[in-house]
């Protein structure tokens, strides 16, 4: 079953389409032959090729509604409009199904069945639709591909999940592999550190150098283990970082930043999931110009969203020389935010000829 899932899931959406077209044409061969019997239908007679598309049609109505609507609403609990939808479901198929027996009795007079089946599951009032004999009619020939149909989403959404997490397991152990290969001893680190901030204590800025950049690392070497952080923890991380570039840039560099978290203070991030794009402004941006260059950084939270853009300048270069700006530090996030924020975010990069942007956009309520 997984690798039917893998299939339908892998392939782009002509193929996909195709495949659902190859799938419903199973199902009318399919069907052909087990209401052959019960039905007294002959393969080749056009009034039972006609029965068996319209009964496709109400099926792929309910199929398609289950799949990518009742099993989203579903997905986020909304249990009272799934009951909702699923009652219309049987009523529509009811009356559709209804219909269609009576227009082919009317259209194919020689076929006693039809007639049969439009007189056994006629509906002439409102009542008739919880019959006895109108709900084993639904239930027998719609209702078991719509749980099949739901089975085989929930199926889907879980091995995705599966996936994701293993995706999400592999990459942490490879920068947790990364980080011990590249550590030094911590607590040799900060004693330096200390020892050169009581040496510069006089050199303020010197001595903010050393502040800022102790306090980067003690982020980077414990509080980045964690799982997610705070909002506001993540802000004073990047806030360090900005200072200190700025420390180490003279006034040719235009820096501002803007950190509203304003109706996000209890909203929690992956650690170091945006300071990347912000690294990258300066790389592959500020220190390649060697004229008059600007950075610009804003976080807010508008609604459900938090919105977090960086925008620099680029150096001034033939577009044959110039190279991309799609750093790894880039690729690495963009990863990170497919597997940690699957369908809840946008990342939108715009690559000009003298402006470098990325605005990115997460859904986290």
């Amino acid at each position: 079953m997984k690798l039917v899932v893998q299939i339908f899931q892998d392939y782009s959406f002509s193929t996909r389409v195709l495949l659902h077209a190859i799938m419903w044409l199973g199902m009318f061969c399919l069907l052909l032959l087990l209401l052959k019997l019960p039905l007294q239908g002959d393969l080749l007679a056009p009034s039972f090729h006609v029965f068996i598309v319209a009964l496709l049609a109400i099926v792929a109505v309910n199929h398609y509604t289950v799949a990518y609507g009742l099993a989203a609403l579903a997905q986020r609990g909304s249990w009272v409009l799934v009951a909702v939808s699923l009652v219309g479901l049987y009523v529509f198929s009811a009356y559709a199904s209804n219909l269609c027996l009576g227009l082919l009795a009317h259209l194919f007079q020689e076929n006693k069945v039809f007639l049969a089946l439009f007189t056994r599951y006629r509906i002439q009032e409102v009542s008739d639709i919880m019959s006895l004999n109108t709900f084993t009619w639904v239930m027998s020939f719609v209702f078991p591909f719509c749980m099949f149909t739901l089975f085989m989403k929930f199926y889907k959404k879980n091995l995705d999940t599966s996936r994701r997490n293993l995706s999400l397991q592999k990459a942490n152990s490879e920068l947790e592999l990364s980080f011990l290969r590249s550590q030094i001893n911590p607590h040799f680190f900060f004693n330096t550190l200390n020892s050169l901030y009581s040496l510069v204590f006089d050199n303020e800025r010197a001595a903010k150098i050393i502040l800022d950049l102790s306090d980067i690392m003690r982020f980077s070497l414990y509080e980045a283990k964690a799982a997610r952080i705070a909002l506001a923890r993540e802000v004073r991380f990047l806030t360090d970082y900005i200072q200190l570039e700025e420390l180490r840039h003279d006034s040719r560099v235009a820096i501002t930043y803007n950190f509203d978290t304003a109706g996000c203070e209890d909203v929690e991030l992956p650690p170091l999931l945006l300071v990347n794009f912000i690294e990258n402004a300066f790389k592959h941006g500020i220190n390649s110009t060697v004229d008059k260059a600007w950075v610009n950084v804003r976080l807010c939270c508008e609604d459900q969203f938090l919105v977090f853009s960086v925008k620099n300048s680029k150096p001034k270069a033939p577009k044959s020389k110039q190279q991309s700006n799609f750093g790894i530090g880039l690729q690495n996030a963009r990863r990170r935010l497919d597997i940690i924020y699957p369908n809840r975010h946008d990342l939108t990069i715009s690559d000009a000829a003298d402006t470098f942007s990325v605005v990115l956009c997460i859904q986290v309520r």
